[in-house]
């Protein structure tokens, strides 16, 4: 996505890194920079879905749902944001359902279901870790959160697991001290992670090094020469030759 100062409005165009191929997508319709964007493949229809949510700087504009079908090419109004909640950007897609974290400390996980076209509040709770340091991955068909969180006076970084059943979070790993001490030594406190099973992958702001998670092993591994981006948007791949039409 690309957004245009002038216009008001943004760009968005997919891209298969395999095939590096690109597609320019229909403007979406309502003129803003939404702030939340997800991606779901459908392999058995050999088709994706777009969704995009709220935005950046119009107010009004803040509860907007659209969602581009690539089978018909088009993007249709979806069912609006539910009131008096504000979404984050970490957004995945799950059973059927687009699921986001919400920016507010006293709400569920927001979910968007892909029939309907409509949100609803999921009565999960308190959401784990501290609402700005926090993000929502997917892996192994697990629903988890990964944030920071203060205990005894030390902020460290934890991963807590969604139980579908009873929709409780329950701690499933934890960042150790000395590796969380040498991860987030430099100034910016955000991070930024991604998820393709059984790993999670992290990144920092401008930062060379990032880390993987195994989420079976229970072992953490240094990534070296990682790219310098301010803004890193991490994003799971599985390769194919799927076209981007």
């Amino acid at each position: 996505m690309s957004s245009n100062l002038d216009t008001g409005s943004a760009s968005l165009m997919v891209c298969n890194p395999l095939t590096r191929k690109w597609k320019l997508l229909p403007s979406i319709l309502s003129k803003r920079t939404p702030l939340a964007i997800s991606m779901i493949l459908n392999s058995k229809r050999m088709s994706y879905n777009i969704l995009v949510a709220g935005s950046l700087e119009d107010s009004n504009a803040r509860r907007t749902t659209e969602m581009y079908d690539s089978t018909t090419r088009s993007w249709v109004h979806c069912g609006p944001l539910p009131q008096h909640e504000d979404i984050s950007r970490s957004m995945v897609g799950y059973n059927g359902y687009y699921l986001c974290l919400p920016r507010t400390l006293r709400s569920g996980l927001l979910a968007f279901n892909l029939e309907t076209r409509l949100w609803t509040t999921m009565k999960t709770g308190k959401i784990p870790g501290c609402s700005k340091f926090r993000h929502l991955v997917e892996c192994g068909g697990r629903i988890l959160v990964v944030g920071k969180s203060s205990r005894r006076y030390v902020l460290g970084l934890y991963i807590w697991s969604l139980d579908p059943k009873t929709l409780r979070w329950k701690e499933v790993g934890n960042m150790p001290h000395s590796i969380c001490e040498e991860f987030f030594r430099s100034p910016s406190e955000c991070f930024y992670c991604t998820a393709q099973d059984p790993f999670i992958f992290f990144s920092r702001y401008f930062c060379n090094q990032g880390l993987v998670y195994n989420t079976m092993e229970n072992s953490w591994k240094q990534v070296v020469g990682c790219p310098l981006l301010t803004h890193p948007l991490l994003l799971p791949f599985n390769p194919g030759l799927d076209p981007v039409d």
